[in-house]
């Protein structure tokens, strides 16, 4: 999202959308084991605007929300609104975008992004992105899988007329369970009808679908008992993948600050547990625009690097680009 003209006006941490019930749609829900010992999170299923788009997220789930932005510097792809949702579930992250705007533009630059990022990654296997959409249901829907070298990334595209559903997730192998349930999950209503696009093409009646929640997900520690060593990134077999990195809530512009050097390097902790641990400034700015860079930082979403097949604590820097507003 560098290319926001606005910064992100309302982050919402620990917020999550009401889940939608309809009476007419019967709604199946996997029961976690009672013999095992282990911490679960369950699902739960959301609707997008008019009830016209149904998925399943945990309900560990954070969401952060903007409005009033352009993701081009043309100003062509307005987003009148945007509503993302982050969450990981083991070595998996899951996200979901819902905008309103010229969501044909917005597609259009989020895919153009997409092929920027594969030409500067020095570790992608020469990913070429095949951008073919097909319509289902009154929708346009288009796959995208991302095969890098320490992850695999996996988008779709669903777009009607006055919407955009992104979801994203990344994982570090292409038959990772998790994010298939969470695909598995959309269903697109259109004029009293429901499709199930990634289980199959047939379109039942609104009255007679069902909305079926994955699994509760157990939670199992895969961490290395050497956590509490912060190893080298050259030490990693499998580096820190950033998912998710939010932007911060810029003060008013501070006379100390010179606005025309507008990017912030920050080191970062990132933890084996899949949190941020501490978070330093390298570039020096004053206290009020560190302070919401930092905050920022903390709220970073990565997949946590690897050592041995078990998650470690490493570190590594980001930038954080600054709009003034």
């Amino acid at each position: 999202m560098n290319k926001l003209k606005k910064i992100i006006a309302a982050i919402c941490f620990g917020a999550s959308l009401p889940a939608f019930y309809m009476p007419t749609l019967a709604q199946t829900v996997p029961t976690a084991s009672a013999k095992s010992s282990g911490s679960f999170v369950k699902w739960q299923m959301l609707s997008g605007k008019d009830n016209e788009f149904f998925f399943a997220v945990p309900e560990n789930a954070i969401i952060y929300t903007d409005k009033n932005f352009y993701l081009d510097n043309r100003n062509y792809a307005r987003v009148d609104y945007v509503k993302t949702m982050i969450s990981r579930l083991g070595n998996t992250v899951l996200k979901v975008d819902l905008y309103d705007g010229t969501v044909k533009d917005v597609q259009r630059v989020l895919i153009n992004d997409l092929k920027e990022d594969i030409k500067r990654a020095k570790d992608s296997k020469e990913n070429q992105l095949e951008v073919k959409e097909v319509e289902k249901n009154g929708f346009r829907m288009l796959n995208l899988v991302l095969d890098y070298q320490d992850c695999v990334m996996k988008k779709q595209f669903f777009r009607n007329q006055n919407r955009l559903y992104v979801l994203t997730t990344a994982s570090r192998n292409a038959e990772d369970q998790i994010s298939k349930d969470f695909f598995n999950s959309v269903r697109l209503v259109n004029e009293g009808k429901v499709l199930s696009p990634n289980v199959n093409d047939k379109i039942e009646e609104l009255a007679q679908a069902k909305l079926t929640l994955p699994k509760a997900f157990e939670e199992k520690s895969v961490v290395s008992k050497e956590t509490n060593d912060i190893l080298e990134p050259d030490k990693l077999d499998k580096n820190v993948f950033v998912f998710y990195q939010p932007s911060p809530q810029i003060p008013a512009i501070d006379s100390k600050f010179d606005k025309t050097f507008n990017q912030i390097k920050i080191k970062v902790e990132y933890l084996a547990n899949g949190k941020v641990g501490n978070v330093e400034a390298i570039t020096k700015t004053s206290r009020a625009i560190e302070k919401q860079v930092l905050e920022a930082a903390k709220e970073i979403k990565f997949l946590p690097a690897e050592k041995n097949g078990k998650t470690v604590s490493t570190y590594g820097t980001v930038l954080f680009s600054l709009t003034f507003r």
